[in-house]
């Protein structure tokens, strides 16, 4: 009998296609933190026996990659998971491999999903909207099989110059189907910066409307599903447990828009979390939503440091145009409420808003001096295609047409400002904005040294500040030197690759 199962393995592999006439190269822009995203595409990829490598975007080395996988593969499928602020440079980025070498260009993610129509883009063969786990593994499956791409849902697919717009598939409602993301991928082979580290999505999908986001968009793209889930907690205690005893993990991030969303997953989560993993983690919440409860619970399953999205410190700004209906005195309770608990404390902020100008950016330092978070996650607002708050600006004339690199990325269509004086300002404000929150007796100085050329300078203590945030999230010094080496590593590739040198203010 052993014989017969033997002759008849070797009979079906024989007469089965091969998997190695495809290979997918996926560009990522940085190593030095995970992409979820790829990484479950690659982890659905690699069950079904499909290869997969990522690259960073830098035009020599895919050279050097693509001369080798088209003399190896006879499909090569090169993917770009696309936000808006980088979908200038890598479609040119495409455009420019396209003239040396025969592959097909897959576009995914933000910018895809909510502008499909940069299929008509050259040199982009194929644009995927919303998830894209089964309509890679359908169409993978036909290239080798040989059969008909034209048809599969999600995808917009140009072939001869004609655009096959095809229909948008059901989501995918049970997650835990999925199978973990494919951490190997930033892992191994020298790729990543900080395998200490793990990034996890407990679910997809966010209820909130603000104008910025894509949330509210995504909802009336799929109008006919509800567009929420979350995995069991088992499943995510799972997927930790895993990726720690392979790699040694040191810190969680749960990236969702509310960890504390559901009191009930969060309850069981509490404690299984702080039976199984027990390092600390880090979660986001909604100042709407938090109560003293949520907050303990939070606590004692090892949560220790806390997001929370004050986003403008100016109160109407935050209601009329962010479209975020939080209060000033629900921001400063919910900060009081978390450093209650001893759990630090970053807030996120967006500086350059349509419709605001530097003083609005200067309520929301004042507000951040007020919550005294332990660290000040700053960002520049981009505006997206698809977006409410895209639509505001360009009816005000608030778009900037065009295109600028700064702090590693091109803003795809940044706020107009009023001067380049005020530009400069709220560039340089973002670099200095946790200094003056941890001193805020140089408040009364923001303006004059806002002013000073001295951009280099500024993005330094910007850095610097990001570096104490992450040791002290960590509640240990286990791994310090390493952890040193890291940042240095990092603080080194940004200057190297002048992603962290200002050029927005010239």
């Amino acid at each position: 009998m052993k014989y017969l199962i033997y002759f008849l393995g070797v009979f079906f592999v024989t007469i089965s296609p091969t998997m190695d006439d495809i290979i997918f190269l996926f560009v990522v822009n940085t190593f030095e933190r995970e992409h979820l995203g790829v990484m479950q595409l690659s982890a659905c990829l690699r069950q079904q026996g499909f290869p997969v490598r990522i690259a960073l975007p830098h035009f020599q080395t895919l050279k050097e990659r693509l001369t080798i996988l088209t003399k190896t593969y006879r499909t090569v499928v090169v993917g770009y998971s696309l936000p808006t602020v980088f979908a200038h440079s890598f479609i040119h980025l495409n455009q420019e491999l396209k003239k040396n070498f025969n592959f097909i260009s897959l576009f995914g993610g933000p910018h895809p999903t909510f502008y499909p129509q940069m299929i008509n883009e050259e040199a982009v063969d194929i644009v995927c909207i919303g998830e894209g786990e089964y309509p890679l593994l359908e169409f993978a499956r036909a290239i080798v099989d040989k059969t008909a791409i034209e048809r599969i849902r999600n995808l917009w697919i140009k072939k001869r110059r004609v655009i096959y717009r095809n229909e948008l598939r059901p989501l995918i409602n049970d997650l835990s189907s999925l199978p973990f993301p494919d951490r190997a991928l930033f892992r191994e082979g020298g790729n990543g910066s900080n395998h200490h580290n793990m990034i996890v999505m407990t679910g997809r999908g966010c209820p909130f409307s603000c104008s910025y986001c894509f949330g509210k968009v995504l909802r009336n793209l799929y109008k006919n599903y509800s567009y929420y889930g979350r995995r069991p907690v088992n499943h995510v205690v799972a997927e930790i447990r895993e990726c720690a005893m392979t790699y040694g993990i040191q810190f969680v991030s749960f990236v969702d828009s509310n960890f504390i969303a559901d009191k009930t997953w969060l309850l069981e989560f509490s404690e299984a979390y702080r039976k199984e993993i027990n390092v600390p983690f880090y979660c986001n919440v909604h100042p709407n939503d938090i109560n003293d409860e949520e907050i303990a619970l939070l606590s004692r399953s090892g949560c220790s440091v806390i997001g929370l999205g004050i986003e403008c410190g100016d109160e109407k700004v935050r209601f009329e145009i962010l479209k975020r209906p939080v209060k000033d005195a629900t921001l400063l309770n919910a900060a009081k409420l978390i450093k209650r608990y001893n759990i630090k404390l970053a807030t996120s902020n967006i500086l350059g808003i349509p419709g605001a100008d530097i003083k609005s950016d200067l309520l929301t330092l004042k507000m951040n001096i007020g919550c005294n978070p332990d660290y000040a996650m700053t960002y520049m607002m981009s505006l997206h295609p698809g977006t409410e708050i895209y639509n505001f600006a360009s009816k005000n004339h608030e778009l900037d047409e065009s295109p600028v690199y700064y702090n590693g990325v091109h803003w795809a269509r940044p706020k107009k400002f009023r001067s380049s004086e005020e530009k400069k300002m709220t560039v340089n404000l973002q670099n200095l904005f946790n200094l003056f929150v941890k001193i805020p007796a140089l408040y009364p100085l923001v303006g004059f040294l806002a002013r000073l050329p001295l951009e280099k300078l500024y993005y330094l203590i910007y850095i610097f500040f990001e570096g104490c945030a992450t040791f002290s999230y960590k509640r240990s010094c286990k791994g310090f030197m390493k952890r040193t080496l890291i940042h240095v590593r990092i603080l080194r590739n940004r200057l190297k690759d002048n992603e962290g040198i200002n050029h927005y203010s010239k």
